[in-house]
């Protein structure tokens, strides 16, 4: 990896002022390991592009990306087979919501009714949020998947998709919890996420706290999927056996709300002797979360 591009990095830091704002991402160093690290949107719209220059330089000359999962390898996934119905779980009222939204996306109720909740959470908010125009192909890190692939750059993943799967579908009672708050947000999920997509690209760090402290995730549901994780990737990101090259330059891209708030990747990391800095100018969101 040539040697400009942490200088221009560092250059970039000096800046106080820029014309646009930028979304969050980070420089983080160890000695001759280097790491830019930017934070995801998993689904979002042709507006969030192009990324910030050096991210997309080292992503394409460097010596590998960083992701939560290469969704690429799905060899030997399996799924465990389904015991509980999403019919089984709710109760009256809460089925004619379910069938009420599926009405309003041109579907029929009886394609959620028979999965898992934990499906119908995913399947329904996918279809909902493909109805708004904000498409996985879009998020941050299908894109830059899809570059390293173009490019030929090693991908190197956090979890094995099976991990993910296994943290999804063994949730209590099926994963009824996402799909109750899935109900419960849903007639303000159009503002949200248009709010969520406008703080992403403005670096608005506030106000991604904010949405990230009214996710309604239980304490024990933030801790498996926040908490745990964030733990387990900062300790194979501080050992140099993690990466295929340990004096590289990476890009590392992983959920947004993994890199602030309470025990992030990026503060675990400095705990363990990474110099972290932040890149971005940012500007405040003109928006709020209802």
């Amino acid at each position: 990896m040539p040697l400009n591009l942490r200088v221009l990095a560092g250059v970039l830091a000096l800046f106080t002022t820029v014309t646009k704002a930028e979304p969050l991402y980070w420089q983080v160093s160890k000695g001759d390991l280097n790491l830019y690290v930017i934070g995801s949107v998993h689904v979002g719209t042709p507006s969030m592009y192009p990324l910030p220059k050096i991210i997309t330089d080292t992503l394409t000359q460097g010596s590998g990306l960083i992701v939560e999962t290469d969704t690429r390898d799905t060899n030997g996934v399996t799924y465990p087979p389904q015991t509980v119905k999403t019919k089984d779980i709710l109760n009256k009222k809460q089925l004619t919501q379910l069938s009420a939204m599926a009405k309003s996306l041109g579907l029929n109720s009886d394609r959620y009714s028979e999965m898992a909740p934990w499906a119908t959470a995913i399947a329904l908010q996918n279809d909902h949020l493909s109805q708004l125009g904000y498409h996985s192909g879009n998020g941050v890190d299908t894109r830059m998947l899809s570059q390293a692939t173009q490019h030929n750059i090693p991908v190197i993943g956090l979890e094995k998709l099976q991990f993910q799967i296994d943290l999804l579908t063994q949730q209590p009672d099926d994963g009824k919890e996402l799909l109750l708050g899935m109900l419960k947000e849903w007639k303000s999920s159009e503002t949200t996420m248009q709010c969520l997509i406008q703080s992403w690209k403005a670096g608005d760090e506030n106000n991604l706290m904010r949405f990230a402290e009214a996710d309604g995730m239980s304490a024990q549901m933030r801790d498996d999927v926040v908490d745990k994780r964030n733990l387990d990737w900062a300790n194979k990101l501080s050992s140099t056996s993690f990466y295929p090259d340990s004096q590289g330059n990476y890009v590392m891209v992983v959920g947004v709300l993994h890199l602030i708030g309470p025990n992030n990747v990026l503060d675990l990391m400095e705990k363990q002797g990474f110099s972290v800095t932040r890149l971005n100018q940012a500007k405040a969101a003109n928006c709020d979360f209802e």
